[in-house]
Formats: C-alpha cells, sequence, structure tokens
C-alpha cells in the first residue's frame, strides 16, 4: 500500500481528503461525516466505526430534544453557555460565528445556537467546574524626542481572557472549554499591579483574609458630572490590584463583572 493510497469514509463511501477528516481505530471518517460528530469530541484515534454511528445517532436525537430545554440563564459573548435550572442541564458553543473571520452572535435563546446541534448536558453528570483566568501584559512607552521610551514608574497594559473548564462524565465528551469573551479585558494600569508574594497569600488565606489583588470597591455614580467632580474623592485608590484612573475605570468594571459571571456560573453548574 502506497503512502498517499486512497482513503475511503467509512460511513458514506466518499474518498477522505488529506485534511479535515478523522482517522479512527478501525477506518476513516471524511470531513463531511466529522461535522456530525461533537465539537467537544476529540477520541477519534480510540473510537471504532460503531462508535462513531452510535455517536451521530445520539447527535440527531439531540437535536430533536434541543426544543424542551427551558433556557433561564445565558452566560457569554464569544463562547456561550446556556443553562435550564428547571430540569438541571446545560448546552455550550466554544464559538459562537458562522466561520472564519467572521463576528459572534448575540444568543437570546436556542435558536440562536440550534444550527450547531450543542450537546446536552445534565448536571449530575458534571465532575469539576473550574475557571481559567489568562494574563498577558505588555509595556506601553511614550515617544520624547521621536524615541520611545519607559514611563517612570513603568506603564503596563493588561490582557485578561475568562475560560470555563467544564469536565464531564459523558460517552464521547470529556472536556468542554469555553472562552466567554471575545478577545480580552485590557486594563491599563501605571505601574506593576499590586500582588501579595506567595508567603503573604498564603497566610491571609489560611486565616481567610482577602487578598490585596482580590480587593474591590467601586466607585459606582456613573454621570460624567460626578466621575468629573467627585473622582479623586470617591474613585478608590486601588481596585483588584490596579490602580484606579478614570481612563481604566471602565476596564475594571468590566474585569469585576468577568469575575463575578464566572462566579455565577460555577456556582449554578455545580448545583446538582
Amino acid at each position: 500500500m502506497g503512502l498517499f493510497s486512497k482513503k475511503y469514509c467509512c460511513l458514506c463511501g466518499e474518498k477522505v481528503g488529506l485534511l479535515g477528516g478523522l482517522k479512527l481505530k478501525d477506518g476513516d471518517l471524511c470531513k463531511e461525516c466529522k461535522k456530525k460528530l461533537s465539537p467537544f469530541f476529540d477520541d477519534g484515534k480510540e473510537s471504532t466505526v460503531e462508535d462513531i454511528k452510535k455517536q451521530i445517532a445520539a447527535r440527531e436525537e439531540n437535536y430533536k430534544q434541543l426544543d424542551n430545554l427551558q433556557i433561564n440563564k445565558i452566560y457569554g459573548e464569544f463562547g456561550v453557555i446556556l443553562i435550564d435550572e428547571t430540569n438541571k442541564k446545560f448546552v455550550a458553543v466554544a464559538d459562537t460565528s458562522d466561520g472564519l473571520f467572521k463576528s459572534p452572535k448575540v444568543v437570546k435563546s436556542i435558536e440562536d445556537i440550534k444550527d450547531k446541534n450543542p450537546d446536552i448536558i445534565d448536571f449530575k453528570d458534571i465532575e469539576d467546574v473550574d475557571i481559567k483566568i489568562i494574563e498577558t501584559t505588555r509595556e506601553e512607552k511614550q515617544t520624547i524626542d521621536g524615541q520611545q521610551v519607559s514611563y517612570d514608574p513603568k506603564h503596563y497594559t493588561y490582557m485578561i481572557g475568562f475560560d470555563v473548564i467544564i469536565k464531564v462524565n459523558h460517552p464521547y465528551i470529556k472536556t468542554i472549554r469555553i472562552s466567554l469573551k471575545n478577545g480580552t479585558v485590557q486594563i491599563y494600569n501605571e505601574g506593576r499591579r499590586l500582588k501579595d508574594d506567595y508567603v503573604t497569600g498564603f497566610i491571609r488565606d489560611r486565616f481567610g483574609i482577602t487578598r490585596v489583588e482580590d480587593r474591590a470597591v467601586h466607585y459606582d455614580n456613573l454621570t460624567i458630572q460626578n466621575i468629573v467632580s467627585n473622582a479623586m474623592k470617591e474613585m478608590p485608590e486601588y481596585s483588584f490590584g490596579f490602580k484606579c484612573t478614570l481612563k481604566n475605570y471602565d476596564s475594571i468594571r468590566e474585569y469585576a463583572y468577568y469575575l463575578a459571571l464566572c462566579d455565577d456560573i460555577k456556582t449554578t453548574l455545580l448545583n446538582k
């Protein structure tokens, strides 16, 4: 058998291309048949043709059951999680857009993502829910005499993403990972973000004292007049370890929103 010998799909019989198909334990799947599988399925090499047939049959039945969901909570703007608290079920979509370079959908009901046939998962099958906060930084510089130079102290932009990782006991899904935001929350900060060192953080945890980076007091009067006139009096000096200014106020509030969102998702999904 040659290196580039033709392979045919074990389901539809069509030729399997070099890209986009799936290698199974005892056969090959073409790219079109692969689309019928769950987007969270990643165990093809350990699956047989019979396993794949069962999954596709289950997915067809799953589609029929989507209209029976009573969705009362929807989270996310890129990836989304829709929850039916009454029946203790949820569905999730990792990317709500309709293809590369297209904007994510605004999801208001199951109808908005029904074409993606999201897998219905029971709360009882959830093994764990983990929140992953991904933080990267870049230094911001100023131009002096045509040269890019650092501020004193250095200024940074913190780029923060929020992922929800759900581990499940399911016939063909192990892990569901959802990025809630399209891009990152970007917080401009004068200096490095304040954080407790390891020892101080351990002591605070041990005695139930809030870490510096977790403390937050928010300036809640949103009128422009009050923001301008009372900013120095009412705005906290630091929030979540960031030095508060009018320039980063909105992004700090957005950061706080996503933290609260992640906490609510975890609490809701683990309420079995």
